[in-house]
């Protein structure tokens, strides 16, 4: 978002040897150039440009993030972009770490901000101590429930079409039911319904998400729900209402290899489908 904007300018102080008069002239430096044969003027000057300490916190920062192979390669990638477009930054100073923004650069903070803690904290890890940190807050049940979804998809595709789509109700107000996991192939109904919830598993279903997940159910006219939770991979439940089962199974957290984890649920569900589907 930062970078949408344009980078903010400053004034820089600049010495160089010059071959026109800009700025002060260094006289005794001058002078002795021009006698050594090689004519040019030893100038102090004020320059106008994205050289300052703000950015060359930021461009500092996302040069360490290419060059850290523990990172992704998307990660790294984007962070090249993101030096690539701070073109005319120098290299980090030692006072440049000191930097803060003002009231002109107010739209730097966040971003500021972070970048100082990535070159800080370079090359350290997380653990109990007295220095105060800061980090963003991120989202993770969205990302979890696509995640569990994409698995889902890519060892079930052979068989049964799931994908995440809404229903709208009829009545006085707009209203939708929005199952993570809807299974079938059929565009009106669906063979089955399901919701990913991310927290652990205590072994049995909460009254709260069997009452979702039934009106799930029939709000798509499948007889069966399924409520996915993260544990043992061990944990399952059942109930029956009506003309409706919710059944639940968790991911197993314990498993190293998340492919394993993910191979063992989309197991149970293959088998819960087609268990489904023969009744």
């Amino acid at each position: 978002r930062l970078l949408r904007r344009d980078l903010i300018r400053d004034y820089e102080s600049v010495t160089a040897d010059l071959q026109t008069v800009r700025g002060k002239i260094h006289p005794v430096a001058t002078v002795r150039s021009v006698l050594s044969g090689r004519p040019s003027v030893r100038c102090d000057y004020e320059h106008f440009g994205v050289d300052n300490p703000l950015n060359r916190v930021l461009a500092a920062a996302s040069r360490v993030l290419s060059a850290t192979p523990s990172l992704s390669g998307a990660l790294r990638r984007r962070s090249r972009r993101i030096y690539a477009r701070l073109g005319g930054v120098g290299e980090l100073r030692p006072t440049d770490i000191r930097s803060v923004t003002d009231a002109r650069s107010l739209h730097y903070r966040d971003a500021h901000s972070l970048a100082l803690r990535i070159l800080i904290g370079h090359g350290t890890s997380t653990q109990a101590g007295k220095s105060p940190a800061w980090t963003f807050l991120f989202r993770t049940p969205e990302p979890v429930e696509e995640g569990i979804r994409t698995v889902i998809q890519r060892h079930l595709s052979h068989t049964w079409g799931v994908r995440k789509r809404g229903r709208a109700l009829l009545g006085a107000k707009r209203r939708t039911l929005n199952p993570d996991l809807v299974f079938g192939n059929e565009a009106v109904d669906a063979d089955a319904v399901g919701d990913v919830k991310y927290r652990l598993s205590t072994g049995s279903i909460k009254t709260d998400h069997l009452y979702q997940l039934t009106a799930f159910a029939a709000g798509y006219h499948a007889p069966r729900a399924v409520l996915i939770e993260f544990g043992s991979g061990d944990e399952t439940d059942h109930v029956e209402v009506g003309d409706y089962r919710v059944d639940s199974f968790s991911w197993d957290i314990h498993m190293e290899d998340p492919e394993d984890a993910g191979r063992q649920l989309a197991t149970h569900l293959e088998q819960w489908l087609a268990t489904e589907l023969a009744a």
